[in-house]
């Protein structure tokens, strides 16, 4: 794009580490846990529930899929800091206004929250700013989820065809992805497969390997072919 040209250059993407999560829930624990009905689709958000991580966005989708999808749960997983707080009461106020505050469950904190990407039918990523990395998309993947995002350059950049993407803040276009992705179990069937070959593709094993060589072609002068 710069018009520079690197013939070495490799790209060597961020790596995570599977081994370090453990289960301790069950999807069907979890939905007893939360009064969910058996059957009913469960999408939502694992993170920290502040302003720029767009939990706003999936709230507002949940409303726009209350009649195609009237026992939709959304569960929002994550903690909120004292600063955030304003935050989350503004979702809650937000959920009692559109009639949903039945739907959404605000689950906070977990430790285990790879568990609550297992019990959700689509993991969704709504940060409304760019992030270095994440590895939201690559636990939930991980964890064989469908996944949907921001249309961010990192997050395409790193999930290309394994994750679907709508325009950032976007709930319309949000609610359109989860209902197209509800109504097609061969297409969340790719996304998950496609996804855990992305994440094994990133197991710090593997790119450790990767370093490995290129220091070693690096000592020996040779052309490194990733």
């Amino acid at each position: 794009r710069l018009g520079v040209d690197f013939p070495n250059t490799v790209v060597i993407h961020s790596l995570f580490n599977p081994e370090r999560y453990s289960h301790i829930e069950s999807p069907e624990a979890l939905r007893q846990q939360y009064a969910i009905p058996a059957g009913a689709p469960i999408v939502g958000v694992v993170g920290n529930v502040k302003k720029w991580k767009g939990q706003e966005t999936i709230v507002r989708a949940t409303h726009l899929l209350r009649d195609r999808h009237p026992t939709l749960r959304c569960v929002l997983a994550g903690g909120s800091s004292p600063s955030d707080m304003p935050y989350r009461e503004h979702l809650e106020a937000l959920c009692a206004e559109l009639g949903i505050k039945e739907r959404v469950v605000f689950a906070g904190f977990q430790p285990n929250a790879i568990d609550y990407m297992r019990l959700m039918d689509v993991v969704v990523h709504t940060s409304t700013s760019p992030e270095p990395f994440g590895i939201v998309l690559l636990e939930a993947m991980a964890a064989g989820a469908a996944v949907v995002a921001s249309d961010l350059q990192p997050f395409r950049e790193m999930a290309g065809d394994a994750a679907r993407f709508f325009p950032v803040g976007d709930s319309g276009a949000l609610a359109g992805a989860v209902i197209d992705l509800l109504g097609d179990a061969a297409e969340r069937d790719r996304l998950r497969t496609d996804g855990r070959r992305l994440a094994e593709d990133h197991d710090w094993g593997v790119i450790g390997g990767i370093y490995r060589e290129l220091y070693r072609a690096s000592a020996t002068e040779l052309p490194f072919a990733g």
